[in-house]
């Protein structure tokens, strides 16, 4: 939700940043597998870059809709290409498929995805509308 949050309010580069620092922090913090895995570093640091993208460029009207549409875009390409990271990186039974990993193990993450889309527009008003009285009073 914070990844996405930024994107949409700092644009695509800050939603970026902010994956990758939290990405890195959350690893530092919490050492699970003995070192940062960059690909998912890099998967983690790019999942805001799309809803940020659709925000900053699209034509919809509707942020529910801008909104699930980049989401749907970060779910498949960094929590999907975060499972290869992870499958490949710390070497999951390789008597499983990538494919059987991507079904049995990564699938519930669209259940993840799902809860954090609520939440993300649940919240989303208040974060436009915080960030719209910080422009106006910025200028």
């Amino acid at each position: 939700v914070p990844w996405v949050l930024s994107g949409i309010v700092l644009g695509p580069i800050g939603g970026v940043i902010t994956g990758l620092a939290g990405d890195v922090l959350g690893q530092l913090a919490v050492a699970v597998g003995g070192s940062i895995n960059p690909l998912t570093t890099l998967s983690n640091a790019l999942f805001a870059l799309f809803p940020a993208l659709v925000f900053k460029f699209s034509k919809i009207k509707k942020d529910w809709l801008k909104l699930l549409i980049g989401m749907a875009i970060s779910m498949v390409i960094c929590t999907m290409g975060g499972g290869y990271a992870l499958y490949t990186w710390w070497g999951y039974d390789k008597s499983m498929s990538f494919v059987t990993y991507l079904v049995t193990i990564r699938s519930p993450q669209i259940i993840i995805i799902a809860i954090n889309y609520v939440l993300t527009l649940l919240v989303l008003p208040a974060i436009k509308k915080a960030n719209s009285l910080t422009t106006k009073s910025a200028s």
